[in-house]
C-alpha cells in the first residue's frame, strides 16, 4: 500500500481559506465607490458655497469701491470704467480699477459680474448704479443686502443702461420663482 503524505495539502489548504473570494472583493469596492460619490457631492456642494461667498464678498466690495468712486466725483463711474484694468485717467474722470479697488474682481468662474447705470431725466451724470451677480445656490434672499431690484425695465425719472433683474434666475428675470440673483443697488 502506497501511503500519501497529507500534511503538504492540508497546510495549502489552510492558506487558501485565509484569502477573500472574488464576490468579497466585489462587495467593498462597490461599498468604497459609493462612499466615493457621497464624498464627491458633497465637495461640489462645499466648493459651490465657497464660489457664492466670493461673489457676495466681491459684490460688497465693488459696491463700497463704488459709494467712495461717488463721493469724491460726485457721480457713479460707467460700465467700461468699473471693468476696466486699462484705464487712463482723465481731468474728469478717475480710474476705478487700481484706485478705488485694487484689481479687476470677477467671478470664480472668469465672468463679469452685472452692472446696470441710471441716468436721471434731464441729467447727465450717472447718479445711481445696479450691481448684481448669479448665484449657484438657490436663495440669495436670505442675505440683508440683496434687494431683488429690477433694472430692466423703463423708469419715469429716468433712464438704466444695461438694466438686469435682479428678482430672476441668473439675473435675467425670465423665471422669478426660483431667483438666484444677489445684487445690490447704490443710494
Amino acid at each position: 500500500m502506497v501511503k500519501i503524505n497529507t500534511k503538504g495539502i492540508n497546510k495549502m489548504h489552510k492558506l487558501y481559506k485565509k484569502g477573500f473570494t472574488l464576490i468579497e472583493l466585489m462587495v467593498v469596492i462597490a461599498i468604497i465607490g459609493i462612499l466615493t460619490g457621497i464624498i464627491l457631492v458633497s465637495l461640489d456642494s462645499a466648493r459651490a458655497k465657497s464660489r457664492d461667498g466670493k461673489r457676495i464678498s466681491d459684490i460688497s466690495q465693488i459696491g463700497l469701491a463704488l459709494e467712495l468712486y461717488f463721493e469724491q466725483n460726485k457721480h457713479y463711474p460707467a460700465t467700461t470704467v468699473v471693468f476696466d484694468n486699462t484705464c487712463s485717467p482723465t481731468p474728469t474722470e478717475t480710474c476705478f480699477v487700481g484706485v478705488f479697488i485694487p484689481s479687476l474682481l470677477k467671478d470664480p468662474k472668469g465672468d463679469l459680474y452685472k452692472y446696470a447705470t441710471f441716468i436721471r431725466s434731464g441729467g447727465t451724470t450717472i447718479s445711481n448704479f445696479h450691481l448684481g451677480a448669479k448665484l449657484e445656490q438657490v436663495n440669495p434672499g436670505k442675505y440683508d443686502a440683496n434687494v431683488d431690484w429690477d433694472s430692466s425695465v423703463a423708469d419715469a425719472k429716468g433712464a438704466w443702461s444695461s438694466g438686469f433683474n435682479g428678482k430672476g434666475t441668473n439675473c435675467t428675470g425670465l423665471d422669478v420663482s426660483s431667483s438666484n440673483c444677489y445684487d445690490v443697488k447704490g443710494q
